[in-house]
């Protein structure tokens, strides 16, 4: 009864678990590939702008050329600059404040790959408090990611349709489809840390009926045993009493 009771108190995780945590894993390390775009690792961007005679990448905290000149990291820097510069002639539809605003947004990049790596080592743990507290924060993830596609594309869609209107060419970077895959991943990955959490749950409690149901019959058993002892006990008795009876009338 001992061991049953202890392996009933672990919390079991199955391959819905397993797999939930893997997104999240997945999820922290394409929202890392965004975090590092250019001027970080020049060769991924989250838009790839060519003009006649230069080519500019624009990143998460920055921008750099093709030349091997680069901006230096800030949050909220201001995109249009470096197209200016690359595309000749080039008239934006939005302000430079605009665009400077929306380009705060990409630090949304950096804190979801924060998040989903803390909800990752949370899902990593067998307990139950554990596994919730992935799953709110893998919830969380998923909301945050839909805000900073909603930035990514808003601003970047914007330039793109700019430059081609100024006989530019423009493409989106690898940046902006992992951070959207990211999306779509931290979605599944809430639902299925969410539903292993709930149905490691149930099978506790439904673990637990049956161990209180055994130890129900462990206990009529017991009563059982006893009860048929103590009767056997009492015919004993009443058994050597009508001897002491009958011998008494024989010695008369």
């Amino acid at each position: 009864m001992a061991k049953r009771k202890l392996h009933g108190g672990k919390h079991k995780t199955g391959k819905l678990h397993h797999i939930g945590t893997l997104l999240l894993l997945a999820v922290a390390l394409l929202a890392l590939v965004t975090s590092i775009t250019t001027p970080t690792v020049q060769d991924i961007s989250l838009l790839k702008v060519t003009g006649p005679s230069s080519t500019v990448f624009l990143g998460t905290f920055g921008y750099s050329f093709s030349d091997g000149t680069s901006s230096s990291s800030s949050v909220g820097y201001d995109p249009l600059l470096p197209v200016s510069q690359a595309i000749p002639g080039y008239i934006s539809s939005i302000s430079h404040e605009q665009a400077t605003d929306l380009a705060r947004g990409l630090i949304l990049h950096p804190l979801i790959c924060l998040i989903a790596f803390i909800s990752f080592f949370a899902a990593l743990g067998s307990g139950f408090c554990g596994t919730l507290f992935a799953a709110l924060l893998s919830a969380v993830t998923f909301l945050i990611t839909i805000l900073a596609v909603a930035f990514d594309f808003s601003l970047f869609t914007a330039i793109k349709n700019d430059v081609v209107n100024a006989n530019g060419t423009a493409e989106y970077g690898t940046g902006i489809w992992t951070i959207l895959v990211a999306m779509m991943l931290s979605f599944f990955a809430t639902f299925a840390v969410l539903f292993s959490c709930c149905g490691s749950r149930r099978h506790k409690k439904k673990q637990g009926h049956q161990q209180h149901h055994e130890a129900g019959h462990h206990e009529e058993a017991i009563v059982t045993i006893t009860t048929t002892t103590t009767k056997g006990a009492a015919h004993k008795k009443q058994r050597g009493f009508w001897r002491k009876i009958k011998k008494c009338i024989c010695c008369r």
